[in-house]
């Protein structure tokens, strides 16, 4: 996310770069990074802009020099929003990385991304976090022909890092204001505060938001130190090593977890994962032929909502482009999109304001939308597990699904193998003609289509109208796409 889209003219000329992160002391949320660049004779003209230590700044000045700097011509911006998740995975796994290490990578790949795009870095400005000679020494020794300057307080001495600082800031807090909650319980709310441990809103959503076996929501840091005192009545589990009972991961050394209420549930690891109510099948094609027989599929095929996965961010805007010129209304997300407009499509699709919607891997996991019957795999994932995701988006919730995927050259099939080998199933071709029932409930999901019946007009009821086969047959082919 940021400016790197568009290479700057300026991007050959000497150029500086400031990195300051936002979110590292909440118990909730993501922790960003972020950093601002621009060419080495504009850093006279960056000390007027009213720069300043984010933390400093009223939230509505905050957005005022983001939204200033986004518009400057003579400045690019990049963040890395590291995921709640990600960061407990990291400093919870055996071999634990430390908070600092994780903003030290942060900061690397900040300085690499921006490289690779042509801007000719010169000096590089940081707020340090642990030991800045440390620091300093390490940026140094990977980036040996950039200049670096790691101090405390580098958000208040230098500019360009103040800038960084702001645009850290503004995306954490559009992040945690526009987060998308995985859980779906009822009693969810997002009164949760700053998200810092000591304000009291933060420490009232902790305590009602605790599950006795799930621990929290995935807003939450599972590793910050404050986690643990939720759970001083659970038990202390230890995983030892058992060479003939347990599995691989907690043979090597014990690792310690707390739950409030435990017990002991022991999973074959030879178990095979299971799709109930998925049809699954593919088509075996030339590349050239995917779009004809994609326009064949979306006209022959009854559907609620559909997702059409591909394999990069160009050709997920080119075909979204396609449907829409042939009379398909589809939406795309991709990672080329900033995190709001993702959101906003996103929504828009869950509540049915459009029925196709095409997407990359990245909507692969975590998404839940009732009404998806049907999944494309326009283009071959590329492993058995990504598949698996992805084709896991259409018969959610105890209904029926469909999936097809297209098979256009030899590494499609050996994926296609892996599948069948991993789930133990027999994918078959897609038949010329396939039975609506069986991906289909004998319900259709109309609460957001408008239906035409002998010239009158039909509006079908909110919810899941039980609306009755013959009924579904007779009318599904006149619902408006």
């Amino acid at each position: 996310m940021g400016s790197e889209a568009m290479v700057p003219e300026w991007a050959s000329e000497p150029c500086i770069m400031g990195i300051d992160e936002a979110g590292r002391g909440p118990v909730l949320g993501p922790m960003v990074y972020g950093c601002l660049y621009c060419p080495l004779s504009y850093k006279k003209t960056l000390a007027t802009l009213s720069f300043a230590d984010s933390k400093t700044l009223k939230e509505e000045k905050r957005e005022e020099l983001f939204e200033a700097l986004k518009g400057n011509d003579s400045i690019g911006w990049a963040v890395d929003v590291i995921d709640p998740k990600e960061l407990s995975a990291k400093m919870l796994k055996k071999n634990k990385i430390n908070l600092n290490e994780i903003s030290h990578d942060s900061a690397m790949g900040l300085v690499d991304r921006v490289l690779k795009i042509g801007v000719l870095l010169t000096e590089v400005y940081i707020d340090t976090v642990g030991d800045p000679g440390k620091y300093e020494a390490k940026m140094s020794k990977n980036f040996p022909s950039i200049k670096f300057v790691v101090a405390k307080k580098a958000d208040s001495l230098y500019p360009v890092v103040s800038g960084a600082s702001i645009a850290a800031k503004v995306t954490r807090d559009r992040a945690v204001r526009d987060w998308v909650l995985d859980e779906t319980a009822d009693n969810i709310h997002r009164n949760f505060g700053s998200g810092y441990p000591a304000d009291p809103a933060t420490k009232s959503w902790l305590e009602n938001h605790k599950h006795s076996i799930f621990g929290f929501p995935t807003l939450v840091r599972f590793s910050w130190g404050t986690c643990s005192t939720y759970f001083k009545s659970g038990a202390e589990v230890l995983c030892s090593p058992s060479p003939d009972e347990l599995p691989s991961t907690c043979k090597n050394s014990p690792s310690t977890l707390f739950v409030l209420s435990p017990m002991e549930i022991y999973v074959d690891d030879e178990a095979k994962l299971t799709l109930h109510g998925l049809v699954q099948h593919y088509i075996k094609l030339k590349e050239e032929e995917k779009n004809r027989k994609l326009n064949d599929l979306l006209d022959a095929l009854d559907f609620n909502q559909v997702v059409i996965f591909v394999k990069s961010v160009s050709r997920a805007a080119e075909l979204d482009r396609l449907l829409i010129e042939c009379n398909f209304p589809s939406i795309c997300i991709h990672s080329g999109m900033s995190q709001e407009e993702r959101l906003k499509r996103y929504r828009g699709f869950k509540e049915g304001h459009t029925r196709i919607l095409v997407a990359t891997d990245l909507v692969g996991r975590g998404i839940d939308i009732e009404r998806v019957n049907i999944v494309i795999n326009y283009d071959m994932p590329d492993s058995a597990d990504t598949y698996l995701h992805m084709v896991g988006r259409a018969g959610r919730f105890g209904t029926k699904g469909l999936a097809i995927t297209f098979v256009s050259c030899s590494t499609d099939v050996d994926v296609l193998n892996n599948v069948q080998s991993r789930l133990e199933i027999d994918i078959k071709q897609l038949p010329e003609q396939i039975d609506t029932s069986t991906y289909i409930s004998s319900y259709l999901v109309f609460d957001y289509l408008q239906c035409h019946h002998r010239g009158q007009h039909l509006s079908c009821s909110d919810g899941m109208g039980a609306l009755s086969p013959e009924f579904a047959a007779e009318y599904s082919g006149k619902c408006n796409r």
